[in-house]
């Protein structure tokens, strides 16, 4: 990306290195730089040069945490939902919002 950016963030077909082959599928097919083909499990070669898909929730991210703390944040909050679920609408349950 600083390359992109250093030659002043150009369009295609102008982008530095544009059409480059930057890594190998584990079939053997050519990956390329600003190709729309994401870097698939065993790919080799230049990996982080292709398209590392986020998607819009990779803007939502406001913490690096370990695994372990993620995980345990979703079995809880799963837990808690689960307990609300199984209560009696009108007994404080699934009628009222915690």
């Amino acid at each position: 990306m600083r390359t992109w950016e250093q030659a002043g963030r150009p369009a295609a077909p102008w982008r530095p290195g544009e059409g480059d082959a930057v890594a190998c599928a584990p079939d053997g097919s050519r990956l390329y730089r600003y190709g729309s083909e994401p870097a698939v499990p065993g790919a080799t070669g230049a990996v982080e040069a292709l398209a590392l898909y986020a998607g819009q929730s990779a803007r939502l991210i406001n913490d690096l945490l370990p695994a372990t703390a993620i995980v345990d944040e979703l079995v809880s909050g799963a837990a808690r939902a689960l307990e609300r679920a199984a209560r009696p609408v009108g007994l404080g349950g699934r009628d009222k919002v915690a």
